[in-house]
This record gives structure tokens, C-alpha cells and sequence, in this order.
């Protein structure tokens, strides 16, 4: 019978020994679990950070090619004011030339024209 006790006395210690392992390990277990969710947490929170900043960056990019298509299109009128400013005077004067040598060729040539007729009047005079 003492030894049926001191049986019983050894496997309860058994016992209460693996009982204690077991809360530990469910301690241990709960912890790990609790740091597996708040890492999931915190990973659906940089995904949804992440998200955010790339729809910033898509609304950042879209922004700078629309800038960039309006300054294109600025710098191409600049450029076509700035050749109309420093070409068109050009073209301008050397119209004005052009037309005032045909002018002064014209009035030449009527002078000249009014001289033989003046010489033929004479002659016929």
C-alpha cells in the first residue's frame, strides 16, 4: 500500500510538474499568437500606408506629366514668340527693302519713261 501511495505521490508530481509545463507553454503560446496579431496589424497597416503612397505617387506622376506637357506646350509658344520678335522685324525690314527697291526700280523706270516721253514730245515739238 506505501508503495501504491508513494506511486500515486510521484505521478502527481508528474502531474502538477507537466501541468505547470502546459500553462507555460500556453503562456508562452498566447504571447507569440498575440505578437503574431499585432505584427499582422501592423503589416495591414504599412499595406495600407503603402497603398496610400502609391496612389500619391500615380496622382504626383500624372500631375508632373501634365506640367510637363503644359511647360512643353509654354516653352514651344515662347520659342514661337521669341523667333516672331527677333525674325519677323528681320523680315520685316527686308520686305521693306525689297519693296522700296521695286519702288525705287518703278519710279527709275517711270522717270525714265517720262524722259522719253519728254524727249519724244520735244522731238515731235
Amino acid at each position: 500500500m506505501q508503495a501504491v501511495r508513494n506511486k500515486m505521490a510521484t505521478l502527481k508530481a508528474k502531474l502538477e510538474e507537466a501541468e505547470k509545463n502546459a500553462n507555460s507553454a500556453e503562456e508562452e503560446l498566447q504571447a507569440t499568437n498575440e505578437k503574431a496579431d499585432a505584427a499582422e496589424k501592423e503589416a495591414e497597416n504599412l499595406t495600407m500606408e503603402l497603398q496610400q503612397l502609391e496612389d500619391d505617387l500615380d496622382a504626383a506622376e500624372s500631375n508632373l506629366s501634365g506640367a510637363q506637357a503644359r511647360l512643353s506646350e509654354a516653352e514651344k509658344v515662347s520659342d514661337e514668340n521669341a523667333r516672331c520678335v527677333f525674325v519677323w522685324p528681320g523680315l520685316i525690314l527686308e520686305n521693306r527693302g525689297q519693296s522700296d527697291a521695286e519702288k525705287a526700280q518703278r519710279l527709275e523706270a517711270e522717270l525714265e519713261e517720262m524722259r522719253r516721253s519728254d524727249g519724244r514730245d520735244a522731238i515731235q515739238a
